[in-house]
């Protein structure tokens, strides 16, 4: 099985993927994080240099390559999910679930963030691209509500819980 968490940007699914993997015991594999390896440079390079089409396009390569692997935890980037090829991948391998936190709490998290966002204008371009994305992130498998002031350990026994009671995910 694979788990891939979808969902806006600073919506914690780098750190929450790292913490269930360790919890599953399982591999971790940041996407994003795979395509700069792979790729010799930053997000915001790729973006910079070649534009956000031939970005999505490695992204969804990318993708495809490492959907393969087996027992992973998966932290998609921001746009993946709202692709529909990447929506297609991801289902057929594995169960997806939508980290949903408020706009406020992934506005303040980006705007605090020293990690660039080349798709982060200001908080009211933000809110409409998270407006935008919400319904493609909404075909996720699983919604799990994250509220203001949950820590890591919640949200991630809040998966494993959703995990355990569905049994057409597992």
């Amino acid at each position: 099985m694979r788990i891939y968490l979808v969902g806006f940007m600073g919506a914690g699914k780098s750190t929450i993927g790292s913490a269930l993997a360790a919890r599953l015991r399982w591999e971790f594999i940041d996407l994003d994080k795979e395509i700069e390896r792979r790729e010799h440079r930053s997000i915001p390079e790729i973006f910079e240099t070649c534009g956000e089409r031939a970005f999505r396009s490695l992204e969804t390569k990318v993708l495809g390559e490492t959907c393969r692997l087996v027992r992973t935890v998966f932290a998609t980037g921001g746009g993946t999910f709202t692709n529909p090829r990447n929506v297609e991948l991801i289902k057929k391998s594995g169960v997806s679930v939508f980290l949903d936190v408020p706009s406020t709490v992934l506005i303040n998290r980006i705007e605090r963030s020293p990690r660039p966002r080349p798709l982060f204008r200001d908080p009211v371009q933000a809110k409409a691209l998270l407006d935008e994305r919400r319904p493609s992130y909404e075909l996720a498998d699983i919604t799990l509500r994250v509220r203001e002031g949950s820590d890591v350990h919640e949200v991630v026994e809040g998966i494993v819980a959703r995990l355990r009671e569905d049994p057409c995910v597992t």
